[in-house]
């Protein structure tokens, strides 16, 4: 799994120049970008996690969130969840940006509070 993530963030992105950057920045060796990965390291995580995708997004595509999620729940980590339809590397739309911040501020009260 983490793997073929890492493969992935390396070697998909067509688009500008990002995979250059990513071979640039990460590499191309595979235990490197494995032993990077943050699916490598989701047991390590203590706080309360929300995960915030656009299902449209072509710059990091929702397939690395799900891994990501998918890595969080192996690790017996709740995670909040949440995607948009439509939605790109940024969630535009007046009425999904508002349910956004509406969920965004509900998490970080119930995690941080409010003052």
């Amino acid at each position: 799994m983490t793997s073929m993530l890492c493969t992935r963030m390396a070697t998909s992105l067509t688009f500008g120049g990002g995979e250059a950057y990513l071979e640039k920045v990460l590499g191309r060796d595979k235990q490197k970008l494995t032993d990077n990965s943050p699916t490598t390291h989701a047991d390590k995580l203590t706080a309360d996690i929300m995960l915030i995708h656009g299902v449209e997004d072509r710059r990091v595509p929702i397939k690395h969130a799900k891994l990501m999620r998918k890595a969080l729940k192996k690790a017996n980590k709740d995670v909040n969840w949440v995607s948009y339809d439509g939605a790109g590397h940024g969630v535009w739309d007046v009425d999904k940006r508002r349910d956004l911040y509406t969920k965004m501020f509900s998490f970080l009260d119930e995690n941080i509070g409010s003052n």
